[in-house]
């Protein structure tokens, strides 16, 4: 049984983090000049979009997927999360004895610090990169 107090924690948790992000669009917006104000917020809500597809195909199978044997990247079974979903119907049958929350809850919290991490890095590039330059380069980092 999961621990209701640790899921109630970490989706809070998650539910800051994410709402960290559009306060960043908003404070980037005020510190840059008027011409870019509009190009500042964009590009940190489409880091948002592009983040959230990102990690769900390949972000997250990168960073805690195989069997561990590789010290850089996890692996390529979980690609698309789809061992994460097997992994949640399994959870929901019989829930094993050390899970203190649901999968689910860790993907979207680790994905909410992957948007704010790569939120950040477009406010150092606002006003000196083109706007699809931005976003493939997010598609990249992460």
């Amino acid at each position: 049984m999961y621990d209701t107090g640790s899921t109630a924690f970490m989706l809070v948790c998650a539910m800051l983090v994410l709402l960290m992000t559009p306060g960043l669009a908003f404070f980037y917006g005020g510190l840059s000049r008027r011409k870019n104000v509009v190009n500042t917020m964009i590009m940190v809500f489409s880091a948002i979009g592009i983040v959230a597809i990102t990690w769900t195909i390949c972000g997250w199978s990168l960073a805690y997927g195989g069997d561990g044997s590789s010290p850089f990247f996890g692996g390529f079974d979980q690609l698309g999360f789809l061992g994460g979903v097997t992994d949640m119907l399994a959870e929901a049958e019989a829930v094993p004895e050390d899970a203190t929350y649901p999968t689910i809850i860790n993907f979207i919290f680790q994905m909410a610090f992957c948007m704010i991490t790569t939120a950040i890095i477009t406010g150092s590039l606002a006003g000196r990169m083109k706007f699809g330059a931005v976003c493939a380069f997010v598609a990249l980092w992460t």
